[in-house]
């Protein structure tokens, strides 16, 4: 699940208009998740999950990564990500697209 957090201001100084709007909207995705072990405590994993708007767009989230647990309940990743957002609706548009390496502790239970 992605969480968008969004906020915009318009303001008009001329007929006294300022007003901010501010939401928090998650956004449930589908995807598929896939794991490899290569090793009692090593793992490949790799992750794509999206959702489509028809004509309005679409969302998507990709990574690979190697995991490593050498604790039960703990473990370190090391992998790569991709994420993208379009968005149109009449005039308007949001494209966004981030790209790169991440690296997480991960705590399970």
């Amino acid at each position: 699940m992605l969480v968008a957090d969004a906020g915009i201001r318009l303001k008009a100084p001329g007929p006294g208009i300022d007003q901010k709007e501010h939401h928090t909207v998650p956004i449930p995705m589908i995807g598929l998740n896939s794991r490899l072990h290569l090793g009692k405590y090593v793992d490949l994993t790799a992750k794509i999950s999206g959702l489509p708007a028809g004509q309005y767009g679409y969302i998507y989230d990709l990574d690979g990564s190697l995991d490593i647990n050498p604790i039960k309940y703990v473990g370190i990743s090391l992998g790569y990500r991709f994420m993208g957002v379009r968005a149109k609706y009449e005039d308007n548009l949001v494209q966004i697209q981030l790209k790169g390496p991440f690296a997480s502790i991960n705590i399970r239970f």
